[in-house]
């Protein structure tokens, strides 16, 4: 009877240290498991942050070429309507100087004068007109330029957007594999 206790024992020492080295193979798999998962969530993270990063870095890099952009058509614009005034007052004082030499005409040949005052009157009303036209059209070119920049800022920003989204999505069905696992 001492032999079979002794040999019930030893299978139970056996069968202890069976179950003592399954749960420590297990505890092993759970640990490198968790620290599969630790590892995959930290990757996961890190990209998430990338995918961010890039993103706000191509907006940021868009508005600021927007903004770029603006401030050079602005100053152009502001030139050219410089241009054109310094033009009308080179145009008014030579207006100016005109009517001054008129006035003498004006007693030998008070008809003449008057022909004369109302063809420099019309010339200078359409001079006038061209001198807006010209104002209008710059300002109108000028805004057409901004409104295409704006619009391809706009582009660049939304497809910056629609990256980071798909690339996000992509990290989520990763992440949410790596949950269900």
């Amino acid at each position: 009877m001492a032999d079979e206790q002794a040999q019930a024992r030893s299978q139970e020492t056996a069968r202890s240290q069976e179950a003592m080295k399954r749960t420590q193979e297990s505890a092993r798999r759970n640990i490198q498991d968790v620290a599969h998962m630790s590892d995959e969530l930290t990757r996961l993270g890190a990209e998430t942050m990338t995918v961010w990063t890039r993103v706000n870095r191509q907006v940021w890099r868009d508005m600021m070429d927007l903004g770029s952009k603006t401030s050079q058509q602005g100053v152009h614009l502001m030139t050219q309507l410089q241009q054109t005034g310094v033009e009308a007052w080179r145009e008014f004082q030579d207006s100016a100087v005109r009517w001054s030499t008129m006035w003498p005409e004006a007693f030998r040949d008070p008809m003449r004068f008057y022909q004369r005052t109302l063809e420099q009157s019309m010339d200078a009303a359409q001079r006038s007109l061209g001198f807006t036209r010209q104002t209008s059209e710059t300002v109108s070119r000028s805004l057409q330029e901004m409104q295409q920049t704006a619009e391809e800022a706009s582009r660049s920003v939304q497809q910056a957007f629609q990256d980071g989204t798909s690339k996000l999505e992509e990290v989520t069905r990763r992440t949410e594999r790596l949950h269900a696992a």
